[in-house]
């Protein structure tokens, strides 16, 4: 009987990789959370419990020494476990609400594509992401989301433009630093494409807060994001159209081809 030719493989039908959308990373830091730290230690308990169980089990009913070594190690597991999974789940949750923030943030950003601005959603990159990157008339602008729980009462943020602070508080990890460092990563993707550097604005969004008044000169815009989107409006016309195109163009270029 002659054998059956083999089907010729199959091709993928998208050959482009698609952009990415608000929140990406971010989602996948939340699976990735999930499974290593909350369901691992869920499926270790249940394995240890019913091991001990079964021995105890078999104890009741047969004579055998009792089983108190495996119920030891079954507690210990579980001590350990409601440890790691409480704070597990402490991180899931201040994930979801950075999702939700980016989301957020992103869904306003789209907005500006009206007025000639391409918007792109994390960019991902070695050990980080940059959460948005908006390209028009007025330049580029790099955008860090901060979405922070507020306590109650009347809160704000304060910054003199060089000191950031949250309902008087300093935040642990600096965002100004985060999106300065962002902004220097946009211009190494795009200059060698476009020739030279284009007027590049690192910005941290707080969505939700009501952020005081700043120096219009400050290196770094710290605003909610109805703010962000007035103030782009009042900035000076400084990329052509046909600029804006060869910078969106090293830029998908850049997010297509990251592995």
């Amino acid at each position: 009987m002659p054998r059956r030719a083999k089907s010729p493989p199959k091709k993928d039908p998208i050959k482009q990789r698609p952009l990415s959308q608000p929140g990406d990373s971010a989602y996948d830091r939340l699976q990735s959370v999930l499974v290593e730290k909350v369901l691992l230690w869920v499926f270790s308990v249940a394995v240890f419990g019913v091991a001990a169980l079964v021995q105890w089990s078999t104890w009741w009913t047969q004579t055998l020494a009792p089983p108190y070594a495996m119920t030891v190690i079954a507690v210990g597991v579980g001590v350990v476990a409601a440890f790691r999974i409480r704070t597990a789940l402490r991180e899931v949750r201040n994930l979801r609400l950075g999702i939700r923030g980016e989301m957020s943030v992103g869904q306003q950003l789209e907005g500006l594509r009206a007025s000639g601005y391409k918007v792109y959603h994390d960019i991902q990159e070695d050990g980080y992401n940059i959460d948005h990157v908006v390209v028009g008339p007025g330049g580029v602008f790099v955008i860090e989301t901060k979405t922070a729980s507020k306590p109650p009462g009347q809160v704000a943020i304060d910054y003199d433009g060089e000191r950031l602070l949250i309902a008087g508080k300093a935040p642990d990890r600096d965002p100004l630093k985060q999106a300065r460092a962002c902004r220097d990563r946009v211009a190494e993707i795009v200059v060698p494409v476009f020739g030279r550097r284009p007027k590049i604005r690192p910005v941290v969004l707080y969505p939700g807060w009501w952020v005081n008044k700043q120096p219009k000169d400050a290196e770094v815009w710290v605003l909610n994001t109805d703010a962000f989107e007035k103030w782009v409006a009042n900035e000076p016309m400084v990329l052509r159209p046909q600029e804006i195109e060869v910078l969106g163009m090293a830029l998908e270029a850049h997010i297509r081809t990251r592995p």
